[in-house]
């Protein structure tokens, strides 16, 4: 049964259905026996599905007299312009109605607008379903593959139609002004373009040629760079360029909107070199993306590749031990980390729009009793109980009209907002937009909102007797028991919903005080870095690159204000990482997937002292280490996982890039304090760190720890570095402080939008809880008036008003704290350091909202007991 025909079950009941189930099911037998095939006859059924809804319902709304089936039409326009002049005529009803229910609405369609294109839209290329990404598994985590591994894969599997294997890196650009810029870059085997399923607008993709050792040097460009570097010269292929020192040959231009998926920001295509490291089988380092046959279905491939690969483990064991490997659609593997925190909005917004829908229905309903004495007079004059609930829900549509209105605006301004203060990390927001696509899926929500909060208000309007609701009409009324039980539910339902929502915001924002709140053990304030690449050709000496860590450090020594200056391989909170498998002096060997591992870093003792990292044992790097046998440090995690208590210092300790090369020794010299240099959320791994001086690379990170404004010493980097040599790309500069808000910005965000939604939740249930008490208590008014002139105490009525708004809110609590716990497994990924069932959280929530509650029925408590007894018994 499809989507359409169960919308009929549920819409129409009783004879109605019977008649159009009939006549939909004949006329799909005559679509099949007129020929149409089985898609294109459902496509035809469904709308005539949709249709008969809506003709039964417009039958059923319309007022019905003399001459009703001529005048169909008329009667419906008469209806809307009678619903539309009795909006005009309550502006402050029809400017609550919108605004809440436009809220509601512009906050789920701007994350949706998110979810859609991050998650749902599938990915600018041909065939984006064929696209995988091919992964080794080591308990449970992905990781990279080696070269050879990889390449058996790709020749070993038939189901690949092309396959490419890449890592990302830069490149230094001499631009025509002589400026030297570093670019991201990805160095990627042959196949290119027949993974992405497009051609080069201009020139070729790699061949196997490109990357023999000792090939000429060339590159394939984006579209991007094309027009920026070159004017999108439609004669680039064939010019070179300079790359890292390097003349390179553009030899293809990649078509408009075309990038690398895996590296999305990466403006060169550079062919990876077939070198050493190409053919060791122990060295993890390459990502792997392959397209598969169109006739091949992904859990087949899926099967070949295991196959293949449980092949390769017993060919090579030791090299392969407890790996397995993951094929995993493009998609999915892109958006993984971002999965959960979309998927959390979108719910979140789901109970915004939830609060919205019942905040309204409560107005609707208040609005509809208010009308009860004009509902009565007009069924006395024999007006028919569907004309007064078609006019009802017709005026209910006509403020959810206006309500998507503003909703869209408002989604157009919050995905703004997101683009200009959200995380680049957290979602492609740039990619994002609130499309056609993105309106349709609203106007339908819209739509259905509109419906939902309309319909049973009215129903509920007319659902008495007219000379029941001529009684009710009058001011004096009680209200019927069935009215303060849907008040009662409703308040009740907005405060559950308000208290899920806080719980959660009060959560995360819990866990990213405790992530901000961590000491990374390195000094965070006063510190600047600048990242120095040399091209290689410029700098092939180790002797000139040690020079230059030495001069710039000396240089800038001199500036007013600093007081260390060190450099390091890799900055903190970067989220670089580089491990290798460890071997200790002295110990038997053991299969590299058995033994230690341990980070590598590289640094010079001014780093540790820029920073302050304590020094625990041992002494730090000295300019005597420099001509030296090879040294180490090691954090105190390493220590403790190699050594026990025992002391490190004077033992050996070598890294071990291949088992057929073994293990580099190091005499470790002393042990610093463990720091967090990935991210603040990051364990403190073990590192072994080598003298940067001993060592010196082709780029590095200079650390400056100063006493004054960063602002003049972030200058002097950037002006003095550079003129210590040629090929210095332009340096770049970043504060820890940026780079530690850089790291928690999308806990931040999360947080804070959460938090957002939270608030507005609150104030909706607040809201609704005075609006619904005051409403009640304007219909106890001659009985609180005769109470009061009969000499009852203004404070006993306070006490009665607050008790009888506080039941539902309680009520609320309870659920809303039920409906928290259960949900509390939706966060959990999320947090750090907190249980996703924190007592301390929840408490606060509590708290917050029957203190919130409190206030909210306090305010018509304190107007019941001040009301003047004669001016309400005039009434």
């Amino acid at each position: 049964m499809s989507w359409a025909r169960r919308l009929v079950r549920i819409c129409l009941g009783g004879e109605a259905r019977d008649v159009v189930e009939g006549d939909l099911d004949e006329r799909l037998r005559a679509d099949l026996e007129a020929g149409f095939d089985e898609r294109e006859a459902g496509r035809r059924d469904r709308r005539r599905a949709l249709g008969s809804i809506v003709a039964v319902w417009r039958d059923r709304m319309i007022p019905r007299g003399p001459g009703a089936g001529r005048g169909g039409g008329m009667a419906m326009w008469t209806t809307t312009v009678r619903a539309a002049r009795g909006i005009v005529r309550r502006p402050r009803f029809a400017a609550a109605v919108v605004g809440t229910l436009g809220l509601g609405l512009g906050a789920a369609t701007a994350v949706f607008s998110v979810v859609d294109g991050v998650l749902l839209r599938p990915l600018d290329l041909p065939e984006p379903h064929e696209l995988v990404a091919i992964w080794m598994t080591q308990e449970g985590e992905t990781t990279n593959l080696s070269a050879p591994n990889a390449m058996d894969l790709r020749l070993g599997v038939e189901a690949f139609e092309a396959m490419v294997l890449y890592s990302g890196g830069s490149a230094a650009v001499t631009g025509s002004d002589g400026r030297i810029r570093t670019t991201e870059a990805v160095r990627v085997t042959d196949q290119l373009t027949r993974v992405l399923g497009r051609a080069p607008l201009l020139g070729r993709d790699f061949r196997p040629d490109d990357m023999r050792p000792g090939a000429p040097a060339t590159a394939v460009i984006t579209h991007g760079f094309w027009t920026e570097a070159f004017g999108a010269d439609p004669a680039v292929v064939g010019r070179t360029i300079d790359l890292d020192g390097v003349p390179t040959e553009v030899v293809g231009v990649l078509a408009a909107g075309v990038a690398f998926p895996l590296a999305p920001d990466a403006r060169l295509m550079l062919p990876m070199a077939d070198e050493g490291i190409f053919r060791e089988r122990d060295l993890i380092w390459l990502g792997a993306v392959a397209r598969l046959r169109a006739d091949v279905d992904p859990a087949a491939a899926r099967a070949e590749v295991e196959g293949v690969w449980e092949g390769l483990r017993s060919e090579h064991p030791r090299a392969l031990l407890d790996h397995g490997v993951a094929v995993l659609p493009l998609q999915r593997y892109l958006v993984a980390d971002l999965r959960g925190s979309l998927w959390l909005l979108m719910g979140a917004t789901g109970l915004l729009l939830a609060m919205a829908c019942l905040s309204v229905g409560g107005l609707l309903l208040a609005r509809g009793r208010s009308r009860a004495g004009e509902l009565s007079l007009r069924a006395a004059l024999g007006a028919g109980r569907r004309a007064i609930v078609g006019e009802m829900v017709i005026e209910g549509l006509l403020l959810t009209v206006g309500a998507a209105a503003l909703g869209a605006v408002l989604a157009a301004g919050l995905v703004r907002a997101l683009r200009t203060v959200g995380p680049a990390d957290l979602v492609p927001l740039q990619q994002v937009s609130v499309d056609g696509r993105v309106l349709a899926v609203s106007a339908v929500a819209a739509l259905l909102v509109g419906l939902a909060t309309t319909a049973w208000p009215a129903l509920r309007s007319v659902r008495a007797a007219p000379a029941a609701r001529l009684m009710l009409g009058g001011r004096g009324g009680v209200g019927e028991r069935g009215a303060r039980a849907g008040r009662f539910a409703t308040v009740g339902a907005q405060v559950a919903l308000a208290t899920v929502l806080l719980a959660g915001a009060t959560l995360l924002g819990r866990s990213f005080l405790s992530l901000v709140q961590v000491d990374p053990g390195y000094r965070i304030d006063g510190v600047i870095t600048a990242r120095v690449e040399m091209a290689p050709a410029a700098w092939e000496s180790a002797e000139a690159r040690r020079a230059l860590l030495r001069d710039a450090a000396d240089r800038l020594r001199a500036e007013p204000g600093v007081e260390e200056v060190g450099w390091t391989l890799l900055r903190p909170l970067d989220d670089s990482r580089i491990n290798y498998d460890v071997a200790i002096d002295g110990e038997p060997a053991v299969a590299a997937e058995q033994g230690p591992s341990a980070d590598l870093q590289l640094a010079t003792s001014g780093y540790f002292r820029a920073l302050e990292i304590p020094l625990l044992e041992g002494r730090l790097f000295e300019d005597r280490d420099v001509d030296g046998p090879p040294v180490a440090l090691v954090t105190a995690a390493l220590a403790r996982d190699l050594w026990g208590d025992a002391s490190p210092v004077g033992r050996r300790i070598g890294w071990v890039v291949t088992e057929a090369e073994g293990p580099r020794w190091h005499e470790v010299i002393g042990v610093v304090a463990d720091v967090r240099q990935q991210s603040l959320d990051a364990p403190e791994h073990g590192t072994m760190i080598l003298d940067l001086m001993q060592r010196p690379q082709y780029g590095a990170t200079l650390t400056v720890r100063a006493s004054r404004d960063l602002g003049p010493i972030a200058e002097a980097m950037r002006r003095e570095v550079p003129q210590l040599g040629p090929g210095i790309a332009e340096l770049e500069v970043t504060t820890l402080r940026d780079a530690r808000s850089a790291d928690v910005a999308p806990q931040r965000f999360l947080a804070l939008l959460l938090a957002s939604f939270s608030v507005v939740a609150v104030i909706l249930a607040a809201v609704g809880t005075c609006a619904t008490l005051a409403w009640t208590m304007s219909r106890r008014r001659r009985e609180v008036g005769v109470r009061l002139a009969l000499g009852a105490d203004p404070s006993r009525v306070r006490r009665e008003v607050i008790r009888e708004g506080m039941q539902p809110v309680v009520a609320g609590l309870l659920v809303g704290a039920a409906g928290a716990l259960m949900a509390a497994g939706t966060v959990r990924g999320l947090l750090f350091e907190v249980p996703a069932r924190d007592p301390w959280s929840l408490t606060l929530t509590l708290v917050t909202l029957a203190g919130v509650g409190l206030l909210a029925c306090l305010i018509p408590a304190v107007r019941a007991s001040r009301a003047d007894p004669a001016w309400s018994l005039r009434e």
